[in-house]
């Protein structure tokens, strides 16, 4: 759920060989659907690759996550601000 909207993502065909988690994903306003797969390339960093079509064409999406530290709290970050998802730097590529 999109907590600055509570819109749902619907997550469907989810599939593990050992390797490589994919997915598929609906955004339910929209019905905007994006195909996803998501492995991990080292200890602490992960691609992911989303795909989707629109009326623009067919676009392809890759990122590199790269886990970092946990923040922590201070007067100016309340602890429940911290515990969002994901804890990951995310570069697009």
């Amino acid at each position: 759920m999109d907590e600055s909207d509570g819109a749902e993502l619907r997550v469907s065909d989810t599939s593990w060989d050992g390797q490589t988690l994919r997915f598929v994903t609906v955004f339910a306003p929209t019905n905007h659907k994006a195909y996803h797969e998501f492995w991990l390339t080292d200890e602490d960093v992960a691609m992911h690759t989303i795909c989707y079509f629109d009326a623009g064409g067919d676009h392809t999406v890759k990122e590199t996550w790269t886990k970092r530290e946990p923040m922590r709290p201070t007067r100016r970050a309340p602890l429940g601000a911290l515990l969002q998802f994901p804890r990951v730097a995310v570069r697009e590529q």
